[in-house]
């Protein structure tokens, strides 16, 4: 049985643990801002968010030119969310950032350059990951659900990318805001802000660690 204290305990280790060397915070609570992720970005885009996707693959020949001499180009790097709204034509890809020092310029060059390729090639190169992977049944799954939102379709036997107009919008969710920002921030303070009507002892216990969070773990 989850009781009030094991959750307590729960939080009590992260807010302790992030403050040593080499722990990453948001591998281990990112669970958390998953829970509450809809509410957060229908509050923050006024919108309906229709499906949310853990770690949307991006092939690293889909923002290359293919005729680029690279031996890594059917690899990829993953996006922590995959949100998408049919009500405001728009894909959401979302990074979380426990620390704000976290942040890379290479990773950013990739979100960068991603936003401005249309998602039907970014599909598409989903779909050449899947045809080279291994890993085929959870792949398979992954596109069942980019079926839904007709972003994919299977014509005899074969998955293709369609033709869509989904516009693509990067968002940081981290502590707080820096100068050093490209995108669309949405920080802890704003979640505290939007979760702050719930009233069941997660959401407020996850508000008070949200709000020690906040501070640089190297101060």
């Amino acid at each position: 049985m989850i009781t009030e204290e094991k959750i307590n305990t729960l939080f009590d280790t992260l807010d302790k643990w992030r403050m040593f060397p080499a722990y990453q915070l948001e591998r281990r609570a990112d669970i958390f801002f998953a829970i509450y992720l809809k509410e957060v970005l229908e509050s923050t885009f006024k919108t309906t968010i229709d499906s949310i996707l853990p770690e949307f693959p991006i092939r690293i020949g889909s923002l290359y030119n293919e005729g680029h001499k690279n031996d890594k180009l059917n690899l990829s790097f993953k996006v922590d969310y995959f949100a998408i709204s049919q009500k405001n034509n728009t894909i959401y890809f979302i990074e979380l950032k426990t620390d704000v020092t976290s942040k890379r310029e290479k990773q950013d060059w990739y979100l960068t350059t991603a936003q401005n390729v249309k998602i039907k090639i970014l599909v598409e190169g989903l779909l050449k990951i899947y045809r080279a992977t291994e890993q085929k049944q959870k792949y398979k799954r992954y596109i069942k659900e980019l079926i839904k939102f007709r972003l994919i379709k299977l014509e005899n036997g074969t998955y293709k990318e369609m033709n869509n107009n989904f516009e693509i919008e990067v968002v940081n969710i981290q502590p707080k805001r820096t100068k050093f920002d490209k995108f669309k921030v949405i920080t802890f303070a704003n979640i505290i802000e939007i979760l702050s009507a719930q009233k069941d002892f997660l959401s407020n216990r996850f508000i008070q660690s949200l709000k020690k969070w906040k501070t640089n773990p190297n101060n």
